[in-house]
C-alpha cells in the first residue's frame, strides 16, 4: 500500500516567511485526493503567526494547527514535529524559512515508494547541497546515472521521515544524549549549539551506519532569514526543480554516489568507479579535514602535504575533486599514501598544522628590521585564531635567515618573500600583497596583535554580506554589547567626501593595517607606483569601507596626512577634487547647529551619517552570534 505523508510546518515568529512557505505549498501539485497539513507554532510574544495560520485556506485536505503554550526552542520543537509521525504513514517536515518546488510532494511519494522499506535509509531529503557544511566548499555529488545520492548528513531544510525511521532515531537518542567524539564524527558538529537537533541525527547516522537520501536537484530550499538560529542570509540556497520529471532511483547498495558525514565519497564507490584503488585499504580525505589519529586504514587518499612515496596520484583541478580520481587524471595533487608516510612532525603544534582545515586568510607582514619579540607576538596572535592562515612575510634577503630560524618551530603556514637590501616598507607591503593567495586578506606590522576572534568576525561578515569587500574595526575595547552600542562611530566612518575634508585638515588616517579585504578588492587596487597613500585612495575610489563595531586588534602604527609635505598634500587635493562634497546652504546651517551644545551629542551622531551617505556600520548581535547592518 502506498505511503501517504502528511505535511508538518514548524513555525515560530516569522509571519512573512511562513506566508511565503504556505503559498508555495498551496501552489504545489498533489496527486492524492487528501493531503493533511499540520502547522506547529512554538510559543512567542507575538500572535501574528497564529493569526496567519488560522486564516490560511488549505484546499488539499485537513488543516490542523498546534500552538505550544511554552517556548520549546528549535531542537525540542523539531523533535515534537517528528513525533507526529506516530499519527501518519510518514511526515514531510518544513521549517518556516523554506520554499518548496511545485513537485516536492510527488518526489516525496516516489522516494518513499523506493526507500521506505530500506533499513539502511534513515530519512529522505527534499534539499540538495551545493555548498558543503564541512569547510563551506562547493559540493556536487558524482554522477552515477541516478537522480539521488546518499550521505551520512541529516537534512534540516525539508525532510521526510516514516514512522519506522523516526521511532528508530528516537529510541537511539534516549540513550545517546551527548555526542561521542570517540566515534569518527566531523569537527564542524562541535560548533553547533545546544539548539541543534541535526548534530544528534548525524551522530545517529554514523553510529548506526545509515544514510539520508538526497535529490540532485532541490525540491526545497531555504532563505535563512534572520531568526533565532539562522544568520547566514542565503549561503546554502539551492536551485529548485521547477518542471516535472521522471525520477530514476538507485538502491544504496548499487549507488556509486555515497558520501560520509564529511561530504567525502566512500572508498566503496571509488573502487567501483576506478578499480585501480580496489586493492587498497584507505580513507578518503579530499577536503583535508579528518582527524588523522582517528584513521584506522593503512592508506589515506588526500591533498595533504606528504612524502614522495605515493602508491597512486592524480590531478586535482577538476570539480568535484573525486572526478579526478574517477577519470584517472594524471597528476601529483591528490595522492594515495600510507598513513605512516604522511608528513606529520613529532611536535603537537605540527600535528595541529596537519589536521586543521585549509586556510582562508592571508596575513601579510612587512619586516623592515628584525625585532624578534614583536614578530613572534604578531605570529602568535595569528595562531590563536580559530581559522588557519598563510603568513606572507616580506623582508630583505639579509633578514630571511634570522626570520626562518625564528619561525621554524611555529605551527603556522609561512611564505617568505625576499627583496633587495634596503627595500622600503611600502614596497615590502606591495610584494607581500602580491603573494597573498587566500580569499580574505589583512596586513600587519610586527608588534601588531589580532583580537582573539578577529578572523571569525571577518569570516562572519564576508560570508553573510556579499556586497562588502572592505572592513575595519574600532579602537575601543568594550566588555559588553551595551558598551559597544555606545561607541561613537563617526571618527571611523569614511566616504570619499569625508576623505577630502579630512585630507584638507591634515586629520586623514590612511592606514589600512588590521583591516580586512576580499582578495578581489586587493587585486584591483595595487597601483604600479605603490605607496600606502596610493593604495588607500585606490581602495576608497572603488570600494565602500564598512566599520564593524568591534575591536579587531591592537596597533600603535598610524599614518596620517600630516606626514605629507604641503606640496604633496595640495597635489592630492587637486587630484581628488571630485571627492569634494558640495554642501548646500541648508545643510551647512544644520551642520553648524548640530555641532553646538546641546545638539552635538546624539543629534550629530544621527544626522551626519544621513548627510554624508556613510555606509551602514556592522553591529554585533550577541544573542544570535552574528552582525547586522545599522545606519547609526
Amino acid at each position: 500500500m502506498a505511503i501517504k505523508p502528511a505535511i508538518v510546518v514548524s513555525a515560530f515568529n516569522r509571519p512573512a516567511s511562513l506566508q511565503r512557505l504556505l503559498h508555495s505549498l498551496q501552489q504545489a501539485v498533489y496527486s492524492l485526493p487528501a493531503v493533511p497539513l499540520v502547522i506547529s507554532i512554538d510559543q512567542s510574544a507575538s500572535s501574528a503567526v497564529e493569526q496567519m495560520a488560522t486564516a490560511f485556506e488549505w484546499p488539499h485536505g485537513e488543516k490542523k494547527i498546534i500552538t505550544h503554550q511554552q517556548h520549546l526552542g528549535l531542537k525540542a520543537h523539531i523533535l515534537a514535529c517528528g513525533d507526529l509521525s506516530a499519527h501518519y504513514d510518514a511526515i514531510i517536515v518544513l521549517e518556516d524559512d523554506l520554499v518548496v518546488s511545485p513537485w516536492f510532494y510527488e518526489y516525496a511519494l516516489q522516494a518513499l515508494d523506493a526507500y521506505a522499506q530500506d533499513e539502511g535509509i534513515a530519512g529522505i531529503s527534499l534539499y540538495n547541497y551545493e555548498v558543503a557544511e564541512n569547510g563551506l566548499r562547493p559540493f556536487k555529488a558524482i554522477d552515477d546515472g541516478s537522480d539521488v545520492y546518499f550521505m551520512q548528513v541529516a537534512s534540516s531544510w525539508g525532510q521526510v521521515w516514516t514512522q519506522r525511521q523516526w521511532s528508530d532515531f528516537r529510541a537511539w537518542l534516549a540513550t545517546h544524549e551527548t555526542l561521542d567524539f570517540n566515534l569518527p564524527l566531523p569537527g564542524y558538529l562541535r560548533d553547533w549549539g545546544e539548539h541543534s537537533w541535526k548534530k544528534h541525527f548525524i551522530h545517529y547516522l554514523v553510529h548506526s551506519n545509515t544514510y539520508f537520501v538526497f535529490p540532485r536537484l532541490s525540491l526545497s530550499t531555504n532563505f535563512e532569514e534572520p531568526g533565532t538560529n539562522s544568520d547566514r542570509n542565503g549561503r546554502y540556497q539551492s536551485s529548485l526543480q521547477l518542471h516535472q520529471k521522471s525520477y530514476q532511483f538507485k538502491g544504496l547498495a548499487r549507488s556509486e554516489a555515497v558520501y560520509d558525514a564529511w561530504f567525502e565519497i566512500t572508498p566503496q564507490c571509488l573502487n567501483k568507479l576506478n578499480p585501480a584503488l580496489a586493492g587498497y585499504s584507505y580513507t578518503v580525505d579530499l577536503y583535508s579535514t579528518k582527524n588523522l589519529w582517528q584513521i584506522t586504514t593503512e592508506y589515506l587518499l588526500s591533498l595533504r602535504e606528504r612524502t614522495q612515496n605515493a602508491a597512486l596520484s592524480f590531478d586535482a583541478r577538476l570539480t568535484p575533486p573525486e572526478a579526478n580520481v574517477v577519470l584517472n587524471l594524471s597528476g601529483k595533487s591528490i595522492a594515495l599514501h600510507r598513513i605512516a608516510d604522511v608528513l606529520i612532525n613529532a611536535t603537537a603544534v605540527s600535528i595541529k598544522k596537519e589536521i586543521d582545515p585549509a586556510p582562508d586568510f592571508s596575513v601579510v607582514i612587512p619586516v623592515v628590521s628584525f625585532q624578534p619579540d614583536d614578530l613572534l607576538g604578531t605570529l602568535r596572535s595569528v595562531d590563536l585564531q580559530k581559522q588557519r592562515a598563510d603568513c606572507v612575510i616580506a623582508c630583505a634577503k639579509g633578514l630571511a635567515p634570522q626570520i626562518e630560524a625564528l619561525i621554524s618551530g611555529l605551527p603556522i603556514n609561512t611564505i617568505i618573500v625576499k627583496a633587495a637590501e634596503g627595500t622600503p616598507h611600502d614596497i615590502l607591503l606591495y610584494l607581500g600583497l602580491k603573494q597573498a593567495r587566500q580569499a580574505m586578506i589583512t596586513w600587519m606590522r610586527p608588534g601588531t596583535l589580532l583580537s582573539k576572534d578577529a578572523f571569525n568576525t571577518a569570516e562572519n561578515i564576508f560570508y553573510n554580506y556579499n556586497h562588502i569587500s572592505w572592513i575595519r574595526g574600532i579602537n575601543e575595547s568594550c566588555n559588553s554589547e551595551a558598551e559597544y552600542s555606545r561607541v561613537r562611530t563617526l571618527p571611523y566612518r569614511l566616504v570619499r567626501s569625508e576623505v577630502y575634508d579630512r585630507l584638507s585638515k591634515n586629520t586623514l588616517d590612511i592606514t589600512t593595517e588590521l583591516q580586512f579585504f576580499r582578495k578581489s578588492s586587493i587585486e584591483n587596487c595595487l597601483p604600479k607606483e605603490f605607496t600606502q597613500f596610493s593604495f588607500f585612495f585606490e581602495l576608497i575610489s572603488g570600494y565602500e569601507q564598512h566599520v564593524a563595531v568591534i575591536k579587531l586588534g591592537q596597533t600603535q602604527h598610524n599614518i596620517k596626512s600630516s606626514l605629507i609635505n604641503p606640496a604633496e598634500q595640495q597635489a592630492l587635493l587637486a587630484r581628488y577634487a571630485h571627492f569634494k562634497h558640495k554642501v548646500r546652504l541648508s545643510s551647512a546651517l544644520i551642520n553648524l547647529i548640530l555641532k553646538t551644545p546641546p545638539f552635538n551629542d546624539g543629534a550629530w551622531q544621527w544626522y551626519l551619517p544621513v548627510l554624508r551617505h556613510f555606509p551602514d556600520v556592522l553591529r554585533f548581535d550577541a544573542k544570535h552570534n552574528t552582525f547586522y547592518l545599522s545606519r547609526y
